[in-house]
Parts: C-alpha cells; sequence; structure tokens
C-alpha cells in the first residue's frame, strides 16, 4: 500500500509538524532550549525527521519560526538553572548532542529544508538555520548572541558553516561582537538567503517550496549531495566544539 504524506503529521509538547502535499511544515513549541534537554523530546524530534527522510513523497521540510522561542532572557535564564545545579552538566551535553544531531539530519537529508525566522534569534536557531538549504528572515529580525555575556560561543557549528564565506576577521566580528546583527547586515554576510516583510514569512516559505517542490526527487538530491560535499567531516567538528564549551564552562565554574 502507497504510504500516505497525512502519516507525518504530528504534535506533542515539543513540536507540531503537518504535510501539505510534498511539502512538510515542522515548528518548535514550547521552552526550546528545556526541551532539547529532555530524552524523550530529543527521540521524538529525530524520530520525526528519520520519518521525514524515508517518505517516497516528501520533497520539502519547512521549519517555521516559534512564535514563542527562546530569546537572551530564556538563554541567561537556562544557564542561572546550570549555574545553581537546578540542571545538571549532562543536561547540558544533552541540549548541545541534539542540536549536532538535528544539524546532521538536516545535512544528510536528500530533502530540501527551508528555515524561516523572524524577531529576535539566538545562536543556535541560527546555526540550525545555517544546515538548512535556503533561509528566509523577517524583515524586524535581530540576531543576538548572549554566550558572549557568559565567557562563551555559540553552539552548533556556525565557524563551519561560515568559514568559507567569510574573511577570519568578519567571523570574529560575528562570534565576538555584543552588537545585535539585523535582517540587513544578516543578508549581507550570507545568514540568510532573502528578506520580507514578518507578515508574509510563512507565505513566502510556502511559495518557495512550492517552487523547488516542481523539480525532480532526484535532481534535489544530487544538487544538495554536490553542495554538501564538503561537509563530510562536520559530525567531528561539532563534537570538537561541545568539548572545549564543556571545558570553558568548566574553568568559570558555570556547572559545579
Amino acid at each position: 500500500m502507497k504510504a500516505s504524506i497525512s502519516e507525518l503529521n504530528c504534535e506533542n509538547d515539543y513540536f507540531r509538524v503537518h504535510c501539505y502535499g510534498p511539502l512538510a511544515v515542522f515548528r518548535f513549541k514550547g521552552n526550546f532550549l528545556l526541551n532539547l534537554t529532555i530524552l524523550k523530546a530529543k527521540e521524538s524530534i529525530l524520530s520525526s525527521f528519520s520519518r521525514f527522510a524515508t517518505h517516497p513523497e516528501l520533497k520539502i521540510v519547512i521549519i517555521l519560526s516559534n512564535p514563542r522561542k527562546a530569546r537572551r532572557e530564556e538563554f541567561l535564564s537556562f544557564f542561572d538553572m546550570i549555574k545553581s545545579s537546578r540542571l545538571s552538566k549532562n543536561a547540558i551535553l544533552r541540549l548541545y548532542r541534539t542540536i549536532d544531531e538535528v544539524i546532521l539530519h538536516i545535512i544528510e537529508s536528500n530533502l530540501f529544508f527551508i528555515n524561516a525566522n523572524c524577531g529576535e534569534i539566538l545562536p543556535m536557531h541560527t546555526n540550525i538555520a545555517l544546515a538548512c538549504d535556503y533561509r528566509i528572515i523577517g524583515e524586524n529580525t535581530v540576531f543576538q548572541n548572549p554566550a558572549l555575556e557568559l565567557g562563551l560561543v555559540s553552539k552548533g557549528g556556525g565557524v563551519w558553516f561560515l568559514k568559507n564565506s567569510l574573511s577570519k576577521g568578519r567571523l570574529y566580528d560575528l562570534l565576538l561582537s555584543t552588537q545585535q546583527i539585523t535582517a540587513k547586515e544578516a543578508i549581507a554576510m550570507g545568514l540568510a538567503d532573502i528578506c520580507v516583510p514578518a507578515a508574509q514569512l510563512e507565505s513566502k516559505a510556502f511559495e518557495i517550496g512550492q517552487q523547488f517542490a516542481k523539480q525532480p526527487i532526484s535532481s534535489i538530491k544530487l544538487a544538495k549531495r554536490l553542495i554538501n560535499h564538503s561537509m563530510i567531516r562536520l559530525s567531528d567538528y561539532l563534537e570538537y566544539e561541545n568539548c572545549q564549551l564543556m571545558e570553558v564552562m568548566h574553568e568559570r565554574r558555570i556547572f559545579k
């Protein structure tokens, strides 16, 4: 029996998926940072991504912005919980490794991923977006970097994704600047492909998704394999990134 695309529809405490023909729309729910420390959430998210990868009718996955996504305050509050031992050292490692696995699923999948986001964006969301094949932002977008307030840098392979498109100086600016990056600046730096009014974000994502969905799945697969060939050692980099971040957190006594 032919698999129905509606079999991919899903909603739980951590995310929602709804399919429209060859397009699947994925949206995180709830507290992104805390949810990704929960084993059940990780397994559910990765299971959904695995089902995407094996469905014969699916071509495009659109990751839409969560209206209640984590911002600077939630990021700092999360690390306060680590400092005060309300969350364990293992919680931050689970968060990091879940982000790693989401990124690797996106990169290694033959599907075409579109990320659409607006408002205040944390580096972790930025780096998941950088793993995607096409990125759309709203005109009200600002990219934040609260990791510097903790003596850290952002998690999620940002350096790996941008090292060939930005000079070392621009990479240092991106990693070590406390200034928010505007939508216009983000387009110039290659953090996003197009910028639209925030009210048009979702409709534009659907428009672009439908445009790419018209192409043969074999062409999409081949194009993605060729474009992502240089990322074959990304998993090694992500684990190295985890080790370095954990070492600095230990030195700064962020966890006990």
